[in-house]
């Protein structure tokens, strides 16, 4: 995953390639991975697609997982 930073968002994505092999339900699949990370959220998708066509063959199926922070840990780390 490789990230960078746009303001106040950092987006990640797999390496382009079809370097992240999986493989899942009887085939030979690569991950794509897109993320965009806040303050405050986490989005992601995450899909795996067929090496030779290029075709959905595992993954979010609905879209976009969205995520709220609800808490805080920062204090528990160390500086």
């Amino acid at each position: 995953m490789v990230f960078r930073r746009e303001g106040d968002t950092f987006i990640g994505s797999v390496e382009p390639g079809k370097a992240c092999i999986i493989p899942k339900q009887g085939k030979i699949t690569y991950l794509t991975s897109h993320v965009e990370i806040t303050e405050s959220t986490w989005m992601s998708i995450d899909q795996g697609m067929d090496v030779d066509t290029d075709e959905y063959v595992w993954g979010s199926t609905e879209g976009i997982l969205q995520f709220r922070k609800r808490a805080s840990f920062d204090s528990e780390l160390p500086f």
